[in-house]
């Protein structure tokens, strides 16, 4: 989808989430998926992990893949 700018229109939102949502269910999912994201990093920051360290604590057998 192509979306023009419009630099005449100024559309306000309540997250960005909405602004780039079509439907609340879309918004519910992206704020799900958000918090997620912002916990899986906490523990990741809390743990003071690295990329590899990571892997190998999430996805043990990942190495004989």
């Amino acid at each position: 989808m192509r979306v023009e700018y419009h630099p005449a229109i100024t559309d306000t939102f309540d997250s960005v989430w909405d602004a780039i949502a079509d439907t609340e269910e879309q918004v519910a999912n992206l704020r799900v998926r958000a918090e997620l994201m912002q916990q899986i990093a906490a523990i990741i920051k809390a743990n003071d992990w690295t990329a590899s360290r990571c892997r190998y604590s999430l996805w043990p057998h990942a190495a004989t893949c």
